[in-house]
């Protein structure tokens, strides 16, 4: 509603998504509107050399944030039974602010530890083996997913987790699962293989060097600018010229 009440007056907006761009036209009546998705500082989030653990996983994010909530609870009620039946040596480490109950409860599983916050998530996230972003609910980009591809890791998704995302079919920069057998299935493959983990990764920093940089949606923006300012100066002429021809020549 906020949206609606001011988007008809804009010369242009910007979506994250194509999706997103399309309801700005359809539903808000934005003249013109432009697909921009979210970058990453692949300066900072770049692969760090750390003693990696073979078995493990990594989720990061803020701790008391619903979405974050309800993913690594029904990944831990749903999957990590079967993967710690399959590995008693697994280690899936949770990381992020503010730990909601529900979350620090699960320090009481096997292989599961809360870190909680920490100052940088590099080493915590090129020291796991597979980053998992169970998401079930939410929107928007999922930073977390562009960071970790920017890092080179191996990445197993829900398909909430890359929604908004154009990704790429060939090579493959993302697993998405949507059964607890598939992922469970994605995870021992890319665990007992790390030779196609590490490449998986590499195809993913690619990706996101290609496609997700902020000088990029920098230029992508600045472009999309300049287009609807020459398209509004062009709207100042005619109207200057259709009040000429009435007798009523005034600035646009």
């Amino acid at each position: 509603l906020f949206e609606n009440l001011f988007a008809r007056g804009l010369d242009g907006a910007i979506g994250v998504s194509p999706r997103d761009a399309q309801l700005l036209r359809s539903v808000a009546g934005v003249r013109q509107t432009m697909t921009i998705r979210n970058g990453v500082d692949t300066a900072f989030h770049q692969p760090i050399a750390v003693d990696a653990t073979p078995r493990s996983l990594v989720f990061w994010g803020r701790l008391d944030f619903e979405p974050n909530i309800d993913a690594v609870c029904s990944f831990a009620r749903r999957v990590w039974p079967m993967l710690r039946a399959r590995y008693r040596d697994a280690v899936w480490r949770i990381v992020g602010l503010n730990p909601d109950a529900r979350v620090a409860a699960l320090n009481r599983l096997p292989g599961i530890e809360v870190v909680g916050p920490v100052d940088d998530v590099r080493p915590q996230a090129c020291g796991a083996a597979v980053t998992v972003l169970p998401m079930r609910c939410g929107g928007g980009i999922k930073n977390k997913l562009l960071e970790a591809a920017a890092m080179a890791r191996p990445i197993v998704a829900s398909p909430r987790a890359v929604a908004g995302l154009d990704l790429p079919t060939e090579p493959c920069v993302v697993h998405v699962c949507r059964r607890p057998d598939a992922w469970v299935a994605r995870i021992a493959q890319l665990w007992d293989q790390p030779t196609q983990a590490a490449q998986l990764g590499a195809d993913a920093r690619r990706w996101i060097e290609t496609h997700h940089t902020w000088p990029a949606a920098a230029a992508q923006m600045l472009a999309f600018a300049a287009e609807l300012r020459s398209e509004a100066n062009g709207r100042k002429s005619s109207l200057r010229i259709a009040d000429t021809t009435t007798g009523r020549r005034r600035a646009a």
